[in-house]
C-alpha cells in the first residue's frame, strides 16, 4: 500500500508541475505578445522599407554579406563603392580607403573613387595627401567645381596656402555652378 501512495503522489506531483510549466508557459506568450503589440519597433520586419536595404537597419549584417559576395567577385567596382560607403557612414575611414584604393586599382580614372579616397583622407587629418585623389580629379575633368572647392579648402584651412586655396575658390566662381549651395560657400570663404 504504501508502494501505490508513493508512485499516486509522484504521479501527483508531476501532473502538478506539468501543470505550472504549462501555465507559466501560456502567461509567458501572453505577456510576449502583449508587449510586443504595445512596442512595435521591436517586432521584425519581412520588408525593407523603401530606400533600405533587405538586411535592415543591421550595418555589419550588410558588410558581412558584401565581403562575402565580393570574395566571389573580386572586381565588382559595385560592391567595392557600397563597402566603401558603408564604413564611411560608419566612421571607419581607414577602412572605407581600401575599398577605394581598390577601385582605383581597376579604374584609376574613377572621379567618384577619388573624391571619396581625397574625404576619407581629409577625416583621418592626413591633409597632405587629401590633396593627390583631388589634383587628380582636376586632371581627369579641369571643370570639376567640387574639387576645386574641396581643394580650396583644404589649402586655405589646413596646408596654410591661402594663395592656393583662394585660386581655387576663385575657379569655382569662373566656372559660373548652378548649385546655390556651392556659390554661397565659396563667397563666404573669399570674404575670410
Amino acid at each position: 500500500m504504501t508502494e501505490r501512495s508513493g508512485q499516486g503522489m509522484s504521479i501527483s506531483v508531476r501532473k502538478g508541475a506539468l501543470l505550472v510549466a504549462g501555465i507559466s508557459l501560456v502567461a509567458m506568450i501572453v505577456y510576449s505578445v502583449g508587449y510586443r503589440m504595445d512596442h512595435p519597433s521591436l517586432t521584425k520586419r519581412n520588408q525593407a522599407p523603401a530606400g533600405q536595404s533587405a538586411m535592415g537597419d543591421n550595418p555589419m549584417a550588410m558588410v558581412g554579406t558584401l565581403m562575402q559576395k565580393l570574395q566571389e567577385n573580386p572586381g565588382d567596382v559595385h560592391i567595392m563603392s557600397t563597402l566603401g560607403r558603408s564604413f564611411m557612414s560608419m566612421e571607419s575611414f581607414e577602412r572605407a580607403l581600401t575599398f577605394w584604393d581598390m577601385i582605383l586599382d581597376v579604374e584609376p580614372e574613377n572621379s567618384m573613387a577619388l573624391n571619396q579616397k581625397g574625404v576619407c583622407l581629409f577625416r583621418l587629418e592626413r591633409f597632405a595627401e587629401a590633396v593627390v585623389p583631388l589634383e587628380k580629379i582636376l586632371e581627369l575633368d579641369g571643370e570639376n567645381l567640387h574639387a576645386h572647392f574641396n581643394l580650396g579648402v583644404l589649402y586655405k584651412h589646413y596646408l596654410k596656402d591661402e594663395a592656393a586655396g583662394m585660386s581655387h575658390f576663385q575657379a569655382v566662381l569662373d566656372g559660373k555652378p548652378d548649385d546655390p549651395d556651392l556659390l554661397e560657400a565659396v563667397r563666404r570663404e573669399l570674404k575670410e
